[in-house]
């Protein structure tokens, strides 16, 4: 059938029909136009490019959703928490999230680990030093030198010749340059300042050292996912024990104290232009935060991003020039780095009362001696420490020397001998101790018992450190009593306390350090030179013996900043009497000698001490009374040693009998067994005809008390005379003691001047270190609450 044939019926209205038939037509016609499609090029381009876009925008939410930066790659860029650790990031896509996973590893300091890694970083630049052959010991620096250099430079070192030379190669042509260019350009600002990570753990590290240490395996290394860490964080956080947190803060420049906070028990860090304190979280606990107040300092080498924006730097470098300049700086980077460390080595030893003891000044020791380290607070080195004095005591007896003797030092208890054995011992430490756990300690040294064994201690009194301000001490100290030719005095440094402040601590200390060189220059060349005493550090010493109990007290009234300059300069006073003591033309074997008599005099003083009985308040001293020396403190222990010598009685003759029968290396044995512990007590059967040993029978006890052996044996009795004879000189020294003028017939002329002065210069000594470590910031509360050991996030 025609499709186009009239389909309209013969009765209906034609033009409706045609008209129906026209529209159908074409809507047909139509249809076939939708139907095909317009190639045309313009229409074809416009029609992809709204696709494209249509597509695009579709697909950038789910790309962004999968890319966006979420909590994990938030916490842990580089903007976060650094470069060297963002490194130590990874990401892992997690299909039933459809996201990334991010997990990071940061560092986990702990006491133990921490100590081995520093120990291990120091080898390894001592290393690097030795194989590019640079100097001749890693300690032969501006700040610190051993005893094998010059002490002169290492006093002084007003301006070293490294720091010299370092400045000259700045000059030339490169200077010129940089200062052309800083005048036509604007000043550039290094990345390093401009874009600070956002966790405080990293400029923590920076400034107290810890950046320079690389965890070396799991137990410094942690692991976690950075996703799950609570929102309020802004960057991955570190770990570390309140104690590594406290040591390392100490040992930054200027001061340190940690006061702590009633309401937490955890300690608030002030320091020099910043403070780090602890938070509670509620989902991670503790928190430890740091912030820092102060300007930081700018890189010392920021002229180099200067010329390096025309390559100027690339050729500079290429220069011997150059390239004796990279090779200094990377030299002087590895002795800071050094430093650093060493501080910090030193640091860890002092927190836990542990004290160095390789670098005698009174003692020589050789290279293979064990006794590098004592602990004062354990009996750790209870074997070494005791053999080592049970030698010099041997050694002293063999050279025949008047009041020389042994103590069983077996049956002594730690908190007898250490507090003493331990000034003795202690090396001057290598650098201030910034903190040190006092009152952990069982016991005190106790210094007035050690100042009987002098001349210008004994005759000090309270008036003359009874000002609590130390601008009322006088400058005027009277040091009549001490041989000039021995130690002169000089009042550098008590001038300079009212200008120190936190920003001036180093510039005073260093101009007193000037000073005290052209001391030393003033002395010239002689073969014998005298110490050089401070005045103000002698008040100290001064006011420590006759106030110790409330010393510490007194002392941390003072600004931090003016406690540490203090602190600095008898540290340096420490450093002035070494230089005397190891003085090539020092009597070495003299000072050693009066030294370990010096030593067990006080402890057997010390024994005395306890066995004489206590007096009464109500016939005791008044306390305040400004006269009083140390004999006055110690009047009823003189007192009982004085009847102790009234009913034995020395004599010539006694001394003679005993050392025909002395056996000294059957003592010694003996008393080598007991400090082991393993020796067993023997006992003489045989009648002893001995004279002395007649008269020393009613007082048994208490000589045996004060021996710590078995005196009544024939080849003890020597020793018992010459501990005796000790005692003896000591209380017969009292002006006012009428033993001293029953006895003074049967003693000998007394010591010269130039003796009394080095047993005052010994003294002098041993009470400086007690001064240095009784000073230092102290950590012994931290210790016994607990919080030392545990372990916290630093944010």
């Amino acid at each position: 059938m025609d499709t186009e044939a009239s389909t309209c019926p013969q009765d209906s209205n034609s033009t409706d029909c045609l008209l129906r038939t026209l529209v159908q037509i074409l809507n047909g016609a139509q249809k076939a136009d939708d139907a095909k499609y317009d190639w045309d090029p313009v229409t074809f381009a416009f029609t992809v490019v709204v696709g494209a876009v249509a597509l695009l925008f579709a697909l950038v939410p789910i790309v962004q959703t999968i890319i966006a930066p979420g909590q994990g790659s938030r916490t842990t860029n580089r903007l976060a928490i650094g470069e060297k650790w963002s490194k130590e990031s990874s990401r892992q896509w997690n299909w039933r999230q459809w996201t990334y996973e991010y997990t990071v590893i940061t560092p986990i300091f702990r006491m133990q680990t921490l100590r081995k890694w520093v120990q291990a970083d120091i080898d390894n630049i001592k290393n690097d030093i030795d194989e590019t052959n640079f100097g001749s010991g890693i300690d032969e620096i501006c700040e610190e030198r051993t005893r094998h250099t010059d002490p002169e430079k290492h006093i002084a070192c007003p301006n070293s010749t490294d720091d010299k030379n370092t400045e000259k190669d700045s000059e030339g042509l490169k200077s010129a340059l940089i200062t052309i260019l800083r005048y036509f350009l604007p000043r550039q600002t290094s990345a390093h300042s401009e874009n600070r990570p956002a966790a405080t753990w990293i400029d923590f590290f920076h400034k107290v050292g810890l950046d320079r240490i690389d965890p070396r395996d799991d137990l410094g290394r942690r692991k976690v996912t950075a996703d799950y860490l609570p929102s309020d964080l802004v960057a991955a956080p570190a770990y570390a024990q309140i104690g590594v947190i406290v040591t390392a803060a100490s040992t930054t420049p200027g001061w340190a104290k940690w006061p702590t906070d009633p309401s937490s028990n955890f300690p608030v860090i002030f320091g020099y232009g910043f403070q780090f304190d602890f938070r509670q979280h509620p989902i991670l606990g503790v928190l430890g935060a740091y912030s820092q107040y102060s300007k930081r300092q700018q890189d010392q080498d920021d002229s180099r991003n200067i010329p390096g924006i025309f390559g100027l730097q690339w050729l500079y470098d290429k220069t011997r020039a150059g390239k004796d300049a990279l090779q200094k700086k990377e030299e002087r980077e590895k002795l800071l780095s050094y430093h650093s460390l060493s501080r910090l080595k030193v640091a860890i030893s002092h927190s836990r009362a542990s004290i160095e003891a390789d670098r005698q000044s009174l003692f020589s020791t050789g290279p293979d001696d064990p006794l590098s380290v004592i602990n004062l607070s354990t009996s750790h080195h209870r074997v070494e420490v005791l053999r080592y004095m049970l030698k010099l005591s041997k050694e002293d007896m063999h050279s025949r020397a008047q009041g020389a003797f042994m103590l069983d030092y077996g049956g002594l208890s730690h908190e007898q001998y250490m507090p003493i054995v331990g000034l003795f011992l202690a090396s001057t430490p290598r650098y201030v101790p910034t903190l040190f756990p006092t009152d952990l300690l069982s016991k005190r040294p106790p210094l007035t018992l050690l100042a009987l064994n002098g001349h210008f201690w004994t005759n000090v009194t309270r008036e003359s450190v009874k000002g609590d301000d130390m601008s009322d001490w006088p400058v005027s100290l009277q040091t009549s009593d001490w041989d000039q030719n021995v130690i002169q005095w000089v009042n550098d440094g008590m001038d300079k306390l009212g200008r120190v402040k936190g920003e001036t601590l180093e510039a005073v200390f260093k101009e007193t350090k000037r000073s005290i060189y052209h001391h030393l220059q003033c002395q010239g060349v002689g073969a014998t030179k005298p110490a050089v005493g401070l005045k103000v550090v002698l008040h100290l010493c001064m006011k420590l013996l006759h106030n110790d109990k409330t010393f510490r007290t007194w002392f941390s009234k003072y600004h931090p900043a003016v406690a540490a300059y203090l602190r600095r300069i008898i540290h340096l006073q420490l450093q002035l009497l070494d230089r005397w003591f190891l003085n090539s033309n020092h009597n070495t074997s003299s000072t050693q000698s009066r030294a370990i008599r010096i030593c067990n005099t006080t402890l057997a003083l010390t024994l005395a001490n306890e066995k004489a009985p206590k007096k009464d308040d109500s016939t005791s001293p008044v306390p305040d009374e400004l006269d009083q020396t140390v004999w006055h403190l110690l009047s009823n222990t003189l007192e009982w040693i004085e009847d102790l010598m009234n009913s034995i009685g020395l004599t010539p003759e006694t001394l003679e009998s005993t050392r025909s029968d002395w056996e000294p290396e059957k003592s010694s044995d003996v008393k080598n067994r007991s400090i082991q512990n393993t020796g067993t007590q023997e006992e003489d059967s045989d009648e002893i005809l001995v004279p002395l040993a007649a008269q020393m029978k009613p007082r048994d006890k208490d000589l045996k008390y004060l021996a710590c052996a078995h005196y009544n044996k024939k080849w003890e009795l020597l020793n018992t005379h010459q501990m005796l004879d000790r005692l003896d000189k000591v209380a017969s020294s009292r002006a006012d003691s009428s033993y001293r003028k029953r006895r003074f017939q049967h003693r000998d002329g007394g010591d010269v001047a130039n003796e009394k002065t080095t047993d005052d210069m010994i003294i002098f000594r041993c009470i400086l270190i007690a001064l240095l470590f009784q000073t230092a910031p102290d950590n012994a509360a931290l210790i016994k609450s607990g919080v030392w050991e545990q372990v916290v996030a630093i944010v």
